[in-house]
């Protein structure tokens, strides 16, 4: 009977050491240290305010210049350089002249190609009368008439001021005539002759002028049309024109 007391008391006490065995908490984890915090970022530097690029200047417009005008028309006096023509018809000449030019249509330019047409000429009439009743009146007759061309150079950019200075240049063909109409009265008697010469050669101009406004313009020039049996005709010449 005490044996079977002390196996009960044995049995209850192992009964309960397993109760507590399965009631008890397991051991609390250690605690987890927090991370330490990442050092604040500086923010970065603030770049430098960029300067606006400078404004360009404004670019003028080139001038507008007006559009050389291709017509010429020219008056004037030519004074032969021939004593003997001189002797003949006189020293003083009546000229006329005619230019047509091929600007350049995209910009004003100081070298202009032309054609050109020229004439100068001049009558004259004589008497004689020795007092016997014998007289000779006659009228003699000189000209040339040059065609063709060359070039007008202006000493800087035509238009753009009140007067343009310029030289020009020319070769062309001349057609030079001579001639002398005679009428004879002799002892109640008359009669009249006519005789002339006439020659085709080369011959050539030089010019300086001054042109206004791109308009007017007063011209003195040289001319060599070459010579007729002997008779040289060249001489200089001033004129006054226009262009339009």
């Amino acid at each position: 009977m005490k044996k079977t007391a002390t196996l009960g008391a044995l049995c209850l006490l192992l009964c309960s050491a397993g109760t507590h065995a399965q009631t008890s908490p397991a051991p609390a984890s250690p605690p987890v240290s927090p991370a330490p915090a990442s050092p604040p970022v500086s923010p970065a530097p603030a770049s430098p305010p960029v300067s606006p690029a400078p404004a360009s200047p404004p670019v003028s417009p080139a001038p507008e210049v007006p559009a050389q005008k291709p017509t010429t028309l020219k008056l004037g006096a030519f004074f032969p350089s021939n004593g003997d023509l001189k002797n003949a018809v006189g020293s003083t000449f009546f000229s006329v002249g005619a230019e047509y030019a091929f600007p350049s249509k995209a910009n004003a330019s100081a070298l202009v190609p032309l054609a050109y047409l020229d004439y100068a000429g001049r009558s004259k009439s004589r008497s004689v009368n020795d007092g016997q009743g014998n007289s000779v009146s006659a009228t003699l007759t000189a000209s040339t008439i040059g065609i063709g061309g060359g070039v007008r150079y202006y000493l800087g950019t035509p238009g753009t001021g009140s007067t343009s200075p310029y030289l020009g240049a020319g070769l062309g063909v001349y057609f030079d005539h001579l001639k002398a109409d005679a009428n004879v009265s002799s002892g109640g008697q008359s009669g009249s002759g006519s005789s002339s010469l006439n020659k085709t050669q080369l011959g050539f101009r030089l010019n300086a002028g001054v042109e206004f406004q791109q308009k007017y313009l007063v011209e003195i020039n040289y001319t060599n049309a070459g010579s007729v049996e002997g008779t040289r005709i060249d001489g200089f010449g001033l004129q006054a024109g226009v262009r339009f």
